[in-house]
């Protein structure tokens, strides 16, 4: 049974993410301060990758979002391993068009029963996933966690 509820708070956390994005500059999405291992701009687009890896791959589906992007966004990448050739203005461009349009399409995707296949997966902050449900379920979770860590890196900017 597809539930609405979920996609509403999704939405309401992409737009919150979408809105620091936009009224954010350019030094401050890639400002890392000291002792913090990542930007806001790395925090946006690991959201958007880790739901897609965790819906998507973990059910043996092709990512539709950030496929390109991966090796920068991943669990265990950081900005610090960004070169130019990353080209930091056009990450941020393909990461605000896939901030609310990733949430749209997963819901499309669910609604067409596209995951089949959904392999058992346990997350590096010990919750198993059992299925794509569980996944999205667990995506509000881990968006509030990088939601914290965004508003620390603001903070800690804001003070330099």
């Amino acid at each position: 049974m597809f539930d609405d509820s979920i996609f509403k708070v999704l939405r309401s956390s992409r737009q919150n993410l979408a809105k620091i994005l936009d009224e954010s500059d350019r030094d401050t999405l890639l400002k890392i301060p000291e002792g913090i291992g990542n930007n806001i701009l790395w925090n946006i687009g690991h959201i958007i990758m880790a739901q897609q890896g965790l819906c998507y791959s973990v059910a043996k589906l092709p990512l539709r979002f950030l496929e390109e992007e991966r090796d920068l966004l991943k669990k265990g990448s950081s900005p610090k391993d960004w070169t130019e050739a990353s080209n930091n203005d056009r990450l941020r461009e393909t990461i605000r068009k896939s901030i609310l349009t990733s949430i749209d399409t997963l819901e499309k995707d669910l609604k067409a029963d596209l995951f089949k296949e959904y392999a058992a997966y346990t997350t590096s902050s010990g919750v198993t996933l059992n299925s794509v449900w569980d996944a999205v379920a667990f995506s509000l979770f881990h968006e509030g966690l990088h939601m914290q860590a965004i508003r620390g890196i603001q903070r800690a900017a804001s003070k330099h």
